[in-house]
C-alpha cells in the first residue's frame, strides 16, 4: 500500500477536512519498523501524533508569519517525535520514508535539514502529493 493511499484512508476514516495536511512516515531504524502519522493543527481529535511538548523540542523552527505557528505542521510533529525517541543516539542506522500531502514549507524544510544533520546514518526520503 502506498503512503498516499494510507493518507487517503486516514482522511476517510477520521473525517479529516481537506484543509488539514496529513503526513505519514514509515521508519525502519535499527531493524525495527514503525508507521506514524500526524495531522496539521493543534486539534488532536483525529489521532496521530500530538504537538511536541515545548520543553522537549529538538529542532528550531524558522519564524513563521504572524498568526501561523509552524509547531503544528504534520512534518514537524513526525520528525520531532522520531528525534525524541532516539535522543542523542546519532549513530543509529535506518531509512525513513516521509510522505506529506503538501510540499513542506520553508520551516519544515529547515527541520528536515536539521534532522539529517543530527542523524547522518538515517536516510530520510521526503515526498509530497501537491505543491
Amino acid at each position: 500500500m502506498s503512503l498516499k493511499t494510507i493518507i487517503d484512508e486516514l482522511r476517510r476514516q477520521h473525517h479529516i477536512s481537506g484543509g488539514r495536511n496529513i503526513a505519514v512516515a514509515v521508519c525502519v531504524i535499527d531493524s525495527q519498523t514503525s508507521v506514524v502519522y500526524a495531522v496539521s493543527g493543534r486539534n488532536n481529535s483525529y489521532g496521530g501524533l500530538p504537538l511536541p511538548l515545548l520543553q522537549n523540542r529538538q529542532f528550531t523552527l524558522i519564524d513563521p508569519p504572524p498568526g501561523h505557528s509552524r509547531d503544528a505542521d504534520s512534518e514537524y510533529k513526525i520528525l520531532e517525535y522520531i528525534a525524541s525517541m532516539y535522543g542523542n543516539s546519532c549513530g543509529i542506522n535506518g531509512t525513513i520514508r516521509l510522505h506529506t500531502e503538501r510540499a513542506p514549507c520553508l520551516s519544515c524544510k529547515d527541520v528536515i535539514t536539521q534532522f539529517k544533520q543530527r542523524f547522518p546514518n538515517i536516510i530520510l526520503k521526503v515526498s509530497y502529493s501537491y505543491l
